[in-house]
């Protein structure tokens, strides 16, 4: 794996984190039980594309 394809996913990665913590801060103290259900689905979508980009860049590194 190439220099600039590593900062690109690690950036990609950090985009995600950003994002999710923004949402977070700002809406989970306000939110009623209802919106908790789909909230939760977010942020587990979140975390999953951020799973499956670090296990990307594993895969990539260990083909090197």
């Amino acid at each position: 794996m190439n220099k600039v394809d590593m900062e690109d996913t690690l950036s990609l990665i950090s985009d995600y984190i950003e994002l999710m913590w923004c949402i977070h801060s700002r809406y989970e103290p306000s939110i009623n039980q209802d919106e908790m259900t789909h909230y939760k689905i977010g942020i587990q979508t979140f975390i999953l594309k951020i799973k499956e980009q670090l296990d990307s860049l594993k895969e990539k590194s260990n083909m090197e």
